[in-house]
């Protein structure tokens, strides 16, 4: 991804949320079940979108060098977790539609589809060469294998799978689904899932090296203010406490993620590290 790709990444994000915002505007009680996500991404996408437009602007003669790298994995990285929010705001939105009158339910899968895609590429950028320490594989079954391979078949064949599978199994039975297992509860059960393997990967690689706890406990403070309002406007509203569960989880998950990898690129590649491969 280079550094034209973030900036139209954020603004494709932007104009999803006015999209958003313009469908449920007589619908304010329903729009504030993910406003604050919405607007949360938002801010780190206008953040990650200066910092490829710095990366960019270096120009590709000392684009190599270690400034100009932790700018571009920043700026990837920022707006991966900027358009995640963006998902978990829209279904939380979404699950807060009792009516179902606004967003059909094939679009709530799609993102899920989407925000796969993000946590993949996430895991992506922490099996990156260029970073302090290389390239370090996984040893999966004895062999050297990729995080993201293995992230991909923990997350899919493991979590997701079984989960469509058994909500397909009840769309073909009478009983009635259990409220998990309705459509905008089960993306947001993918996505906290989802979420959640990723931020496994990345402690995996990271838990060892990040060692900076001034900026550790700045995104700790900044996740637990952002969950304290979310259940504030919870309280109020009484929108479910199972779907501000899921939220937190991805909340959480992707304040990690931004903790990690901020140190992306800010080292040189380990003398005689491997590009990486399946």
């Amino acid at each position: 991804m280079g550094p034209r790709k973030p900036l139209n990444a954020g603004l494709l994000l932007g104009v999803t949320d006015l999209i958003i915002v313009a469908v449920y505007r007589g619908s304010l009680d329903v729009l504030l079940a993910g406003l604050l996500y919405l607007m949360v991404a938002n801010f780190l996408c206008f953040l990650g979108m200066i910092l490829a437009a710095i990366s960019r602007r270096n120009g590709t003669t000392i684009y190599r060098e270690n400034a100009s790298l932790s700018d571009k994995f920043r700026s990837q990285m920022l707006v991966l977790v900027a358009w995640q929010l963006t998902v978990i705001g829209i279904l939380e939105i979404s699950a807060s539609d009792i009516s179902g009158s606004h967003i059909p339910f094939m679009i709530d899968y799609c993102l899920v589809g989407w925000f796969f895609l993000g946590s993949y590429r996430l895991v992506s950028i922490a099996d990156s060469s260029n970073q302090d320490g290389g390239y370090i594989p996984l040893s999966f079954f004895g062999r050297p294998r990729t995080r993201r391979l293995v992230f991909v078949m923990y997350t899919v064949f493991c979590a997701l799978l079984p989960l469509i599978i058994t909500s397909i199994a009840y769309s073909f039975q009478e009983t009635p689904r259990p409220n998990a297992f309705r459509h905008p509860q089960l993306c947001l059960l993918m996505t906290a899932i989802t979420s959640a393997m990723a931020a496994g990967f990345l402690f995996e690689r990271y838990h060892r090296s990040v060692k900076d706890g001034a900026r550790g406990t700045k995104v700790l403070i900044v996740t637990l203010c952002l969950l304290a309002f979310a259940a504030v406007i919870q309280t109020i509203f009484a929108y479910g406490i199972y779907i501000y569960i899921l939220s937190g989880v991805a909340l959480i998950s992707g304040a990690y993620a931004v903790f990690c990898l901020w140190r992306i690129g800010e080292g040189t590649p380990a003398k005689g590290a491997k590009a990486s491969a399946y």
